[in-house]
């Protein structure tokens, strides 16, 4: 069984043969209200045959022989999701043509997290950017 591949043309990117980015306006709490800080993770690299989770050596995002991950993007908002005043979404995929912010792309994992699982990487937990302003509505 084979998943979408980690190429850049099979992720959303607002061409109009690729499919409609994932849009969404949290992170949010239990409460609904946002949190003030996110990280972002993802647990890719322990998929990787050549990943040693002991030393985080090869547990790499995007994964060996990949040429791309989804990552996480902010853009304003114009679909009526309105996050909560910011004018925000947040999306995953690829580059879309509003994305205002993307973190780096797939840079934005961070390192694997040793103290945690070597097949996780996680970057350091940063101020929520869909509250910095920058989306202002």
């Amino acid at each position: 069984m084979h998943g979408i591949s980690y190429q850049p043309y099979t992720w959303p990117d607002g061409g109009p043969n690729h499919p409609t980015a994932f849009q969404y306006i949290g992170p949010l709490n239990a409460q609904g209200k946002p949190y003030p800080q996110v990280p972002f993770e993802s647990d890719i690299g322990g998929s990787s045959f050549l990943c040693d989770t002991a030393t985080g050596a090869g547990c790499t995002v995007p994964p060996i022989s990949a040429n791309f991950y989804p990552f996480w993007s902010l853009s304003p908002s114009s679909s009526g999701l309105a996050a909560r005043g910011t004018g925000c979404v947040w999306n995953f995929g690829n580059v879309l043509p509003q994305t205002i912010e993307d973190f780096g792309g797939d840079a934005q994992y961070g390192a694997p997290d040793l103290s945690w699982y070597g097949g996780t990487s996680i970057s350091a937990p940063l101020a929520n950017p869909q509250f910095s302003g920058t989306c202002a509505t």
